[in-house]
């Protein structure tokens, strides 16, 4: 025997349900498998989904490992951070309004070629996140902190403080002289010239190609 006729409010409510139960925004995942060299992870949802009717007992079902991520590393300008990244760690997944799989192969202005949105497949994996139950170690109200997990975090060198020190030391060494000796043996006695200055060219700019803070 069939049930009772629902209601038009009622096939409206399962229509949207459905519609947004395809709908994905943003989840915690797990990495699963790292690729640097193509800037990819593999990722294993945290949350799990719930499934079933909203009049009826919803089910918690695991969702599956989402592969070829692409990473989002802080960078601009020709410029980039990039960290260590392992199995195990948490990621974001952020789901795109449309599908990537042209822009991820030509880059560019794109048509995308398939009406889909919010997909599983169009995930990108945002590095850093972390439960309440296992924060960051180390951060610092008034500053910049690098450093790994375990320790010791240290503050981040500022650029401007490290010129300046480096500068202050050049100067030092620009101005530090060795005198030739006058007394001794003949060899010493032999060099009566001016006292020597060692110089370093002050308008030479500082370079560091690697800041490393902590082990």
């Amino acid at each position: 025997m069939s049930g009772p006729t629902p209601t038009l409010a009622q096939v409206i409510r399962a229509a949207l349900r459905a519609h947004a139960a395809d709908l994905h925004v943003a989840i915690p995942a797990s990495v699963e498998r790292v690729d640097l060299a193509l800037g990819q992870v593999d990722a294993r949802p945290l949350v799990k989904d719930l499934v079933g009717d909203q009049e009826a007992a919803l089910r918690a079902l695991a969702m599956p490992v989402i592969t070829n991520v692409p990473i989002v590393w802080p960078g601009a300008g020709g410029c980039r951070l990039t960290f260590p990244l392992a199995v195990g760690d948490t990621v974001l997944l952020l789901f795109a309004d449309r599908s990537l799989d042209v822009w991820l192969a030509k880059g560019g202005e794109v048509d995308p070629g398939d009406p889909r949105r919010h997909a599983l497949s169009d995930a990108v994996a945002i590095p850093g996140l972390r439960p309440f139950s296992a924060p960051w170690a180390g951060a610092a109200g008034d500053g910049v902190t690098l450093g790994a997990q375990e320790g010791p975090w240290q503050p981040a060198a500022l650029g401007q403080d490290v010129r300046d020190e480096l500068d202050d030391l050049r100067a030092k060494f620009a101005s530090h002289t060795h005198p030739v000796s006058t007394t001794g043996t003949a060899t010493a006695q032999a060099g009566t010239a001016a006292p020597t200055t060692t110089t370093l060219d002050a308008a030479k700019p500082v370079v560091s190609g690697t800041v490393k803070l902590s082990e």
